[in-house]
């Protein structure tokens, strides 16, 4: 087992997003399927009555719209997108990294207590057995260990040897908000891949800009505190978003329902500590308020690629995430070439809806 402390070098990283929920399927293969376009046609009449036959339900319509049509579903000043691709998803990693020859280690760094060796095995498509066979030293007291808080990490490994990273092809989403006041948020730029539409592609962009707003620097600025509430505070004139139904429509477009509702509604006051936590809510007036708080970033990060997106029967897409990090051990900083080391990999999931693609699985990269 190895297990790095927050303070040291990962200032700070993502929660796993699946513990529990739908299963992707297995690891990774060396070399990734097809996969298939989010404008796949559906099923046709034949198909439908030999799933029926089966006991096997068809895929539902995947009611594809335009890039135009879905901006129109938000409320609001709408940002604009420009999607440049496809490209090789290695050639946008970061200048000094450096892929090597014989592969990178497949792994997960597995928040504590975020679930037990079951729930990883579950996420990650494999056997109990199989997972605790490559990591015959982590326990689930180890995963679940209340004395440590929340701020430590537990490595699993996920695949035995060296793991030869997909040649899926990227393209590149840029996010122009011009109206935002603060400059190093009004234009971002994601790596999505290529076989999504421009649609679903600008959805999962604006799911990845959503996260960093959720999780490294809560909130949208320039804002104010609320009154005397603690750690709580307003958007106001020059953030994205200044009221809480704009916000909402945003969100509404971008995640499944589910995911929307949870993260529209995701601030608590927390009595014991006495202050607000955990993200969003409606204010008085329809304001936009959220709690403060943000965390670091992952300094080892190197890039982002992914496994081709494969068409579910269920009509959803899945695929996995793997950000690529550099050698702890031989990390010296951003100054010199940088080798990648590792694959860190997490499941993503969009969801074919009336009104288009929706992001129902994703985490950040770094």
């Amino acid at each position: 087992m190895k297990q790095k402390e927050i303070a040291a070098v990962l200032a700070g990283a993502m929660l796993l997003a699946g513990c529990g929920g739908t299963q992707m399927g297995t690891m990774p293969e060396e070399t990734p399927a097809s996969g298939a376009s989010p404008a796949a046609e559906p099923r046709d009449d034949a198909a439908s009555d030999s799933a029926a036959e089966t006991g096997e339900a068809a895929a539902p319509e995947q009611h594809t719209i335009s890039l135009e049509q879905w901006r129109t579903q938000m409320s609001g000043q709408v940002a604009d997108y420009t999607i440049e691709g496809p490209h090789a998803a290695t050639s946008r990693l970061e200048d000094l990294a450096v892929l090597p020859e014989d592969g990178v280690t497949l792994q997960v760094m597995w928040w504590g207590g975020n679930g037990t060796l079951a729930d990883a095995a579950e996420t990650y498509g494999m056997t109990l057995e199989e997972l605790q066979r490559l990591n015959p030293d982590v326990s689930d007291a180890d995963l679940m260990d209340d004395s440590k808080g929340i701020y430590y990490y537990v490595t699993l490994l996920l695949k035995d040897g060296l793991y030869q990273l997909p040649e899926t092809q990227t393209q590149t989403v840029t996010i122009t908000v011009p109206w935002v006041q603060n400059r190093n948020d009004n234009v971002s730029s994601y790596e999505i891949p290529a076989a999504l539409d421009e649609q679903a592609a600008a959805a999962m962009a604006e799911a990845y800009s959503f996260l960093a707003h959720m999780n490294i620097c809560c909130g949208y600025g320039p804002s104010e505190p609320v009154g005397e509430k603690e750690n709580l505070y307003r958007a106001v004139e020059g953030a994205r978003f200044t009221n809480y139904t704009d916000f909402t429509s945003y969100l509404n477009a971008v995640f499944s329902p589910e995911l929307a509702e949870s993260y529209a509604n995701s601030a608590r006051y927390d009595e014991k500590m006495n202050i607000y936590t955990g993200g969003y809510m409606q204010g008085e007036n329809d304001e936009l308020w959220f709690t403060g708080g943000e965390r670091g970033t992952n300094i080892l990060y190197c890039g982002t690629t992914f496994t081709e997106p494969e068409l579910q029967s269920d009509g959803s897409l899945t695929f996995w995430q793997l950000s690529l990090q550099a050698d702890y051990d031989s990390f010296e900083g951003w100054t010199q070439p940088v080798k990648v080391a590792q694959a860190e990999v997490t499941p993503a999931r969009l969801i074919p809806t009336e009104n288009g693609w929706r992001v129902d699985k994703l985490e950040l990269p770094l």
